[in-house]
């Protein structure tokens, strides 16, 4: 029931749920900006505050909103487009607000973006707290009369719209809020209450801004370079009122876009710490790290003790490829130093890379990702380069300059058939990839995902690990190894090979030249519910390896094997048992993790608790063979960690790779006990994983 004489504003941050819940973070954006105006106009606004898209259907159902402001990402623009075009039909007179990172820099560019999507009224961009006040005096002052706004073509902060003929853009300047703490924290205000009931992932940001300048980013831009801040007070509140109502996530993700170079983030690091140490929240954070300042990083980390992953984020080793994207990394011998300096060499695990940025080749991406795999890093992102909307490099000049050659594509887990106001919406989201370059050929990029999907298998998530230890104990790189793989790949199993030929099948089918092309194809009968169902369009390196961790027996007793052949004459006969025990090792500790009740008895010729306690950098001829019988199994605590998980991410296929990426699975592997074959006492490992 609408509250009298009060207007209704509805803010909305939509997700594709056809799949599972697409995007699972918790509408940050949208609630900082609702708590604002909630704040401001508490006597002539009702604020309401939605993310999924059947939520949304019933409150307007209910009554019909005055405004409806609506988040914009890539992940959601056409079910959200779609959606404001159904309301509008219930209330001609509707404001429909956008807002968000997913709109052009340019005002050339946002005059064909507003021109297409003409049941947008008005465009935020940039940061919006302000922008919206000052945008909603505007409505209040002409009596909700759009026309009237329009004709006036005043300027507004952040604010872009059509003069009222549709021939041209009026767009207000950059404007940006130096003092984070006027705004109102959503968490604390309670507009994400009802979101702590679904399986999302809480986000949080205590910094806004970057002062690099990344061309393949939206946030790369010069009106986003100086760094603001909340204070350590309101942070503190913040996550201790998320830490009071979480529910389904062990886990907090900052916003911030360069977490750990700044002295005010060792104090939130001690805070996090402190708050995870009272209430067992937040267990993993995730953020992005920064790229100077690694002995300031180091500190952040090991104050968090293990819940914030170490990470190195390449994009590209290349000096002509950063230049080219005017990209600035951490100096790795720098980070490496103050990681070893703070005891923690070992948990410097984590890099990202982009496929066909600017100058890449076969040859520079396969430098980078051996890079990657000789610093021992477990978790190396492989992405494909997107042409993100307002970002440097979707340019026509940077395109021309590179050689870019693009296809379009249905962007994985976004696209839907919803029934809506009785109406059927069939939407899905799309994305324009870059696939060759004047440097590197299509061919190439195709071996390079070859690489990128071998690489993603056998490292990520240290399934391998103790395998690859034992390559170096040889004095052999693992890389080397890795290559090896690959061309070899006419050695795999029948089952093995298929899911390798699928997989290049997948990168290669379903890529439009135009975009026309792309919309004609969404429309044919029956290719939504293909996407729908996973036949078609989902994330092909997650599927896949998906695939092979539910044949994950197969899977390591093919990696075995192309071990054993790629060793040959560098081990000795008398390796072949302690490989045969490692191969059975692997899979009693790793294989269906899900399956929490299932243990495990198995006897083996070595002492694995040594093995382990030594990180497996033991040569087996420095171990004496003393049969052993072990118990495989998981404790409470894993059983609770990996159930909730399970709940997060479903138990599609799709769903099952973004489970195995989004966790560290080595707390999820079992952990093992010897059993005492004369009374079967239990004598406890000192091989556990502490969640």
């Amino acid at each position: 029931m609408q509250t009298q004489n009060k207007k209704q504003v509805y803010f909305a941050d939509l997700t594709h749920t056809a799949q599972g819940i697409q995007a699972k973070c918790m509408p940050l954006g949208a609630a900082l900006v609702a708590a604002q105006v909630n704040k401001l106009f508490r006597d002539s606004f009702e604020v309401s505050l939605y993310k999924m898209p059947e939520e949304l259907e019933g409150a307007v159902l209910r009554g019909c909103p005055d405004i409806l402001c609506l988040s914009n990402y890539a992940w959601n623009l056409r079910l959200t487009l779609a959606f404001a075009r159904l309301i509008k039909q219930r209330n001609p007179k509707l404001i429909v607000i956008f807002g968000g990172p997913n709109f052009p820099y340019h005002d050339s560019e946002r005059l064909e973006f507003l021109k297409e999507h003409d049941g947008i009224d008005f465009y935020i961009f940039g940061e919006g707290e302000l922008a919206l006040v000052e945008l909603l005096k505007q409505i209040i002052r002409h009596d909700y009369a759009i026309d009237e706004i329009k004709s006036a073509q005043n300027s507004l902060p952040n604010c872009c719209y059509l003069t009222l003929d549709g021939s041209a853009v009026i767009s207000g300047a950059w404007n940006r809020t130096t003092q984070l703490d006027e705004f109102p924290c959503p968490y604390t205000e309670g507009l994400m209450d009802k979101f702590f009931e679904l399986p999302l992932i809480p986000l949080y940001e205590t910094t806004r801004g970057c002062p690099f300048s990344c061309t393949f980013c939206t946030d790369g831009i010069a009106e986003k370079s100086k760094v603001y801040r909340k204070s350590a007070q309101n942070n503190a509140e913040s996550i201790r009122y998320i830490a009071q109502h979480v529910r389904h996530s062990d886990t907090l993700i900052l916003a911030d876009l360069n977490y750990g170079m700044y002295d005010e983030d060792i104090q939130t690091a001690e805070m996090l710490a402190l708050q995870k140490k009272l209430s067992g929240y937040p267990l993993r954070v995730g953020t992005a790290l920064g790229k100077s300042r690694p002995e300031k990083i180091m500190q952040a980390v090991k104050i968090l003790d293990g819940s914030l992953h170490i990470g190195l984020s390449f994009q590209s080793t290349d000096g002509q490829i950063l230049k080219n994207i005017k990209r600035k990394n951490v100096v790795t011998e720098k980070l490496l130093e103050a990681a070893t300096e703070h005891g923690l060499r070992d948990a410097v695990d984590f890099t990202e890379v982009i496929l066909a940025l600017p100058g890449d080749t076969l040859e520079k991406h396969f430098a980078t990702l051996r890079t990657g795999v000789d610093l021992g890093m477990s978790n190396i992102r492989m992405y494909q380069l997107m042409m993100l909307t307002g970002s440097e490099m979707n340019s026509p000049v940077s395109r021309e300059v590179y050689g870019m050659q693009t296809r379009w594509r249905v962007m994985p887990n976004c696209a839907g058939v919803y029934r809506v106001f009785g109406t059927e919406l069939r939407v899905a989201e799309i994305e324009e990839i870059v696939i060759a370059n004047n440097t590197l050929s299509f061919a190439d990029y195709v071996e390079c995902r070859v690489m990128d999907f071998i690489v993603e298998v056998f490292v990520n998530n240290e399934w391998y690990s103790e395998l690859f230890e034992f390559i170096k104990l040889c004095g052999l790189k693992v890389f080397d190894f890795l290559v090896y793989i690959k061309e070899n790949r006419s050695h795999f199993p029948e089952r093995m090979a298929s899911i390798f030929d699928s997989f290049v099948a997948d990168t290669c089918k379903d890529l439009f030249e135009e975009k026309q092309a792309i919309e004609d194809y969404i429309l044919q009968e029956g290719i939504l519910e293909k996407h729908i169902s996973g036949e078609l369009g989902n994330n092909e390196i997650l599927d896949h390896k998906a695939l092979c961790y539910l044949n994950f027996g197969e899977t390591t007793r093919c990696l075995f094997e192309l071990a054993r052949r790629f060793l040959g004459t560098h081990t000795e006969a008398r390796y072949s048992l302690y490989l045969a025990d490692l191969e059975k090792f692997i899979i009693c500790r790793k294989d269906k993790v899900q399956e929490v009740a299932k243990e495990i008895t198995e006897q083996f010729h070595y002492d694995f608790h040594q093995l382990s306690l030594s990180k497996f950098r033991l040569a087996p001829h420095q171990l004496e063979i003393t049969p052993t019988r072990y118990r495989f199994f998981q404790d409470e605590k894993q059983s609770i960690a990996i159930k909730k998980a399970s709940r997060l991410y479903g138990t599609s296929l799709s769903g099952l790779g973004r489970f195995i990426q989004n966790n560290k699975m080595m707390r999820m592997f079992r952990q093992f006990e010897t059993v005492n074959p004369e009374n079967f006492a239990l004598e406890r490992s000192l091989y556990r994983y502490s969640l």
